[in-house]
């Protein structure tokens, strides 16, 4: 499966959680990538 983002934000750390959510907000598709796993 291919999936296509406008943005792709490296880190999700405090700064690229809330610029992703941001961005987000504005209607953009958004992929937030860190190197930990999620949850």
């Amino acid at each position: 499966m291919l999936i296509d983002y406008e943005i792709a934000v490296i880190g999700a750390g405090i700064t690229g959680a809330s610029i992703a959510a941001k961005l987000c907000s504005a209607g953009v598709s958004v992929a937030l990538i860190d190197k930990g796993a999620a949850g």
